[in-house]
């Protein structure tokens, strides 16, 4: 579903193509809520996983099969099983996304200085050692926990990989890397979502 057809469940203001994101968090240009996107069926996901493993093992158990192997073989057709529906039902019956408030999982100490680190990063043409520093402890920061924080370090990842790559390398990932002023676009909207979900206006 494109992002014109989206509204920002608090302002109700449309959110265009630009504003609604559905690979990070994102804020709304309007009242700055700051929201995250996920599949419609998704919500349906637990409750099928679970079925499905329960049924799964049941039936193999009740086929005399060792209950390790029988709960083991359950969780993956109940993994496996639910995305495979939850994607056929996404063609079937298309739904856009459903927009919930991202609540960040990183304090906000640490937000605030990844937001610094992405804006210094978008006002420099050079990668520099203090920044391999920045980057090295930011990436040992990282919890994999929150979204939010996730899309920065890969943001700050792939510019780094932009500025220090060689030409050739470069030209060949042209397709698939957006150019450098789409990438700095990019920092600076992290780096303001970054802290709005500190707190700081």
């Amino acid at each position: 579903m494109q992002g014109t057809q989206q509204r920002c469940p608090a302002c109700e203001k449309p959110l265009d193509a630009a504003d609604f994101r559905e690979d990070r968090p994102f804020s709304c240009p309007n009242c700055k809520c700051l929201w995250a996107a996920h599949p419609y069926y998704a919500r349906y996901g637990k409750i099928g996983c679970l079925t499905l493993l329960v049924g799964c093992s049941f039936v193999l158990i009740a086929l005399g099969i060792h209950w390790i192997i029988a709960v083991g073989v359950g969780l993956l057709t109940g993994i496996f099983g639910t995305k495979l529906s939850c994607d056929l039902m996404q063609r079937l019956r298309p739904r856009p996304p459903r927009l919930e408030i991202h609540q960040a999982r990183v304090e906000a100490a640490g937000l605030r200085e990844l937001a610094d680190f992405l804006e210094q990063l978008a006002r420099s043409d050079a990668w520099t050692s203090e920044f391999d520093r920045a980057l090295a402890r930011v990436e040992q920061e990282r919890t994999r926990d929150d979204w939010l924080q996730d899309a920065a370090v890969e943001a700050a990842d792939v510019y780094h990989l932009t500025l220090t790559a060689d030409l050739s390398a470069r030209q060949s990932k042209a397709k698939q890397v957006p150019g450098l002023h789409q990438q700095r676009e990019e920092l600076r909207a992290i780096a303001r979502d970054l802290r709005l979900a500190a707190g700081l206006p």
